[in-house]
């Protein structure tokens, strides 16, 4: 997703404003049921034995704080900088993300590794 929200950021500069509006808030809505299968699939991953409920709703919950943050900050990002900037910012949260859940993953595939 982030690959397509860069492409998104560099095209923008050659689309009008209303299209690149439109494109954006599409392309964002249309990404929130991939992210939010694919981080319940991670928060799944991360849980700890016998806490799954617990642990999944929490990191849920902090995963929707930075997107509230995120989504009321938008709409002034978008008119003081356009567009193209403010899905920079989604970018690098997903990239950010994807770092983050290799390092992760990689952590728990060799705990279950050490563990066996």
């Amino acid at each position: 997703m982030a690959v397509g929200f860069g492409a998104l950021s560099i095209l923008d500069r050659y689309v009008g404003a209303r299209v690149s509006a439109v494109a954006n808030v599409g392309i964002v809505f249309a990404a929130l049921p991939v992210q939010h299968v694919t981080f319940t699939n991670w928060f799944l991953g991360l849980t700890r034995p016998g806490s799954a409920w617990t642990d999944v709703t929490f990191l849920t919950s902090v995963m929707a704080a930075f997107a509230l943050v995120g989504f009321a900050a938008s709409g002034f990002i978008a008119a003081r900088l356009g567009y193209g900037v403010t899905m920079i910012f989604p970018n690098l949260g997903y990239a950010l993300s994807a770092f983050l859940s290799a390092a992760l993953v990689r952590q728990a595939d060799t705990q279950r590794l050490v563990r066996d």
